[in-house]
């Protein structure tokens, strides 16, 4: 399992003691395709009893503990749609400073502070990634609860034109929407904006590149926020500016967001559905209500860390 050389006892702390009472079984892992460094598609088999009807739900999903035996658990959402017959996960291995991260010791007078700054789950995860070729339900097994709805939930009947606003690995969240319903003229209308810093994280930009060449009022704008290195013909930045541009980032009289998509950027037209990082969620509702008259209903957003 983990290595036995991280003091692993010492991330296991009282923030844990909630998730000991959950119930979790243990479920195989059926294959994971490596995405970049830092992220990887996981696929899971889907138990009978895992009650999974509604695109956006999640599910705590993790390991246990190497030292303690404990779980270690956190919320994942779903990738996978409801009718899909397997369980699919978009997972962030570690994050790219974790090797600046200060070691951990028991004198440490701040050691729950530097504990939270360890992607504790993520970490144990990795197993899944390193040891995939060995046939060991210790390293094949991962620990799964019951699927749960969330706050990011899909509103079917509203006609307004959908919105979705992803940063990271938070695309997780809007997969299983996409895959779940008919994108067709008649029946609504979506655009995807998709926001990574490295081009081989853009996971899903094949299915939704698909759906753009299937449905004509279906868009999708990719947004990289760090030089690639090689040639690339997309957009570039944040996806913020479009959907909350600073004033040096508005030129002329139309807005960025209607310049890129045709669309008003109002409550009218459209309404929001927002999954990544705290700072582009809080950002984006702020300038969404504050610059352009939407109610904070009209803004769907399921917290994501990345």
């Amino acid at each position: 399992m983990a290595s036995n050389e991280f003091p692993w006892e010492l991330l296991d702390n009282r923030y844990n003691d909630r998730f000991q009472k959950l119930a979790l079984q243990e479920v195989p892992v059926q294959r994971l395709t490596v995405r970049s460094a830092w992220n990887y598609r996981l696929f899971l088999e889907r138990p009978e009893w895992f009650q999974y009807t509604i695109p956006g739900m999640f599910a705590m999903l993790g390991k246990r503990n190497p030292a303690t035996g404990r779980s270690a658990v956190r919320a994942f959402s779903i990738v996978s749609a409801p009718h899909e017959d397997f369980l699919e996960f978009y997972i962030a291995v570690k994050g790219e400073t974790i090797d600046d991260l200060l070691p951990l010791s028991p004198e440490d007078p701040e050691l729950e502070k530097r504990i939270l700054e360890y992607p504790y789950v993520s970490m144990l995860l990795q197993d899944v990634v390193e040891k995939e070729v060995e046939a060991n339900p210790a390293y094949n097994n991962v620990l799964l609860g019951q699927a749960t709805m969330g706050s990011f939930r899909y509103d079917t009947k509203d006609p307004r034109i959908a919105v979705f606003g992803f940063t990271g690995t938070g695309v997780a969240a809007g997969v299983p929407i996409v895959r779940g319903y008919s994108w067709a003229p008649s029946v609504r209308k979506g655009i995807v904006l998709h926001g990574v810093r490295n081009p081989a994280d853009f996971a899903y930009q094949d299915e939704f590149k698909e759906h753009r060449s299937k449905y004509p009022d279906f868009q999708y704008h990719m947004f990289l926020s760090r030089d690639a290195g090689t040639p690339w013909h997309y957009g570039r930045g944040r996806i913020t500016k479009v959907l909350a541009p600073a004033p040096q980032e508005m030129t002329g009289e139309i807005h960025p967001f209607e310049k890129l998509t045709g669309v008003p950027y109002d409550p009218n037209h459209v309404k929001l559905y927002l999954c990544g990082s705290d700072a582009m969620i809080k950002q984006v509702t702020d300038y969404a209500v504050n610059e352009r008259g939407f109610d904070r209903k009209d803004i769907i957003h399921e917290k994501f860390f990345d």
